[in-house]
Order: structure tokens, then sequence, then C-alpha cells
């Protein structure tokens, strides 16, 4: 929605290309578009597969890679040519989150803020790793692979390389869905159209009938439509 209300303000265009904005990096079309990165057509590897980033963040838990460290370095072969099929790829939300800092001047932290957050009263609502909060849910995961669940501390590492890293409350996420589906107060009308105007089919993804513009459309028969 970021990119969105940058669309409507004429300071980003959908059709743009990531040359326009970023630096060439390894196994990247510097042609993919601004809205093949939101719906997942840019055949971009997915960095949550690379098992080297993985590991690497099990390993240094405190460190904040940088964005750019993170593309340039784990970034491998590209699914397939740019808007030829979809693949979900955190890669590109990284790369627009990128894009955003370049645009505003500023960590994507001060964007949620300014321009949801405060505007609609989410109170309860942060950004990591720039906002850390104490009273977040724990997060467990089997880290060693011997069947038991470990701890989680709070991966700094692991939120500097996700797309938003974003926590909140149920009352404060009902507040968003409410806002940005139902009184559509958070984009404007003709981009709302666009953004819920799905890609399909969703290859590999048996939940999803469709992804937009940074938003899914799940399996009507598993939730009841």
């Amino acid at each position: 929605c970021t990119i969105l209300q940058l669309v409507k303000e004429e300071k980003i265009s959908l059709d743009d290309s990531l040359h326009k904005w970023l630096s060439s990096y390894p196994n990247i079309d510097d042609d993919i578009t601004i809205k093949q990165l939101l719906n997942h057509t840019s055949g971009i590897f997915d960095l949550a597969e690379n098992s080297d980033l993985m590991q690497s963040i099990v390993n240094e838990p405190n460190k904040t890679f940088t964005m750019e460290e993170v593309v340039q370095n784990y970034t491998m072969a590209p699914y397939f040519a740019k808007g030829s099929d979809w693949h979900y790829s955190s890669t590109g939300y990284l790369l627009l989150r990128m894009i955003i800092k370049k645009i505003t001047d500023s960590e994507i932290s001060t964007q949620y803020r300014n321009r949801f957050f405060q505007p609609l009263g989410m109170n309860n609502s942060y950004t990591a790793p720039e906002e850390v909060i104490d009273n977040y849910a724990q997060a467990w995961l089997d880290l060693d692979g011997d069947g038991n669940y470990d701890k989680l501390p709070f991966l700094t590492s692991f939120y500097s390389t996700a797309g938003g890293g974003l926590f909140c409350t149920a009352t404060d996420l009902v507040t968003w869905a409410h806002s940005l589906f139902l009184r559509r107060n958070v984009i404007s009308e003709p981009l709302y159209s666009q953004m819920i105007d799905f890609y399909s089919p969703c290859t590999g993804e048996w939940m999803l009938e469709g992804y937009g513009l940074g938003v899914e459309r799940f399996n009507s028969e598993l939730f009841n439509n």
C-alpha cells in the first residue's frame, strides 16, 4: 500500500523498471517492473529459500544485515523469465522496500507510522527492527534439528532481511483490514481495483486462487468463501 500511495502521488509508476530506481544485482533482470514485484511474476529467487542465508541468520541472530548486502550476496538464479509465470518471492518485497527508502529518504517504519498507523489509530503496531517492543508474542523454532522447539531471540538479522517485520495487536489488525477492504480509505478506488486484479494461477500454491498487488486471494473452498 505504500507503493500504491506513492503511485497516487505520482512519485513512481507501476510500469517503472528496476533500473530506474536501483543498481544492478546478480541474477535480477533490470527490466522487471514494479507491478511484477508486487504480484510475484518477476521470477526473482525467493531469499527465504536460500539455506545459506537462513543459516547465517541462525548463527548471527543479532547482526543487522543491510538490504543491499542480502540482495547482492544471496539472490540465486531466477525461477523463470519475468512475466512468464508466478512464484512468491520475499526478495521482491525487499527490493520494493529499498525503492521506498530511496524515494522517501526514510525507513519503512516511518512510512508505515505516518501513512497508516497514526491516521488509522493503530496505536499498538510497530515495525522491526527500527521499532523494538518488549511484549511481542514469543516465537519458537527447531533450530538444531533435534525435534524440539527452541525459543527464538528477537531476530534483528531476520527482520533486517524481510519486507516488513510488522507487529500488531489483533485489534489493530482488524482496524487495518476494515480500513483497507471495507471502508477503502487507505488507497484510492482506481488503485484498489488494480490491487485486487488477481494473477492466476499461482503455481504450486494450493491455498491460493490468485495474487494481486501485494495481496493474495485464498482458495474459496478452503476458507468458506
